[in-house]
């Protein structure tokens, strides 16, 4: 799942054939929340996060600093899609955590009670 996400990790050193073709990966997976627009945003955006490439901190992940500068930048009108895909990275990797320690619970009361 993060594989197809990885492209915003670097975004910037991917080249155009790449870029196009992990946006289409993207859209393939996901086809009822992104729109096919997304190709052409995810290149748009590319250039445009590349200019406050130089603004990211070091504490947070990449994904949450694309994210903060749509937000912050108000964007998100202009790349609705990637916004989405953001969103949908940055809420994924919650559930899976929660999920796991909701099984690992799950298995420890089914211990606790057989003994």
């Amino acid at each position: 799942m993060a594989g197809q996400f990885s492209c915003f990790g670097c975004l910037s050193t991917l080249s155009p054939e790449e870029l196009l073709s992990a946006a289409n990966t993207l859209v393939d997976s996901y086809p009822n929340d992104l729109e096919n627009s997304f190709v052409d945003e995810l290149c748009h955006f590319a250039k445009f996060a590349d200019i406050f490439k130089d603004d990211e901190p070091g504490n947070i992940s990449t994904e949450l600093f694309l994210y903060k500068l749509i937000i912050d930048k108000g964007v998100q009108d202009t790349f609705p899609n990637v916004a989405i895909a953001l969103r949908t990275y940055l809420v994924l990797m919650v559930t899976i955590t929660n999920c796991s320690a909701e099984r690992s619970f799950s298995k420890l009361k089914q211990i606790q009670n057989r003994l």
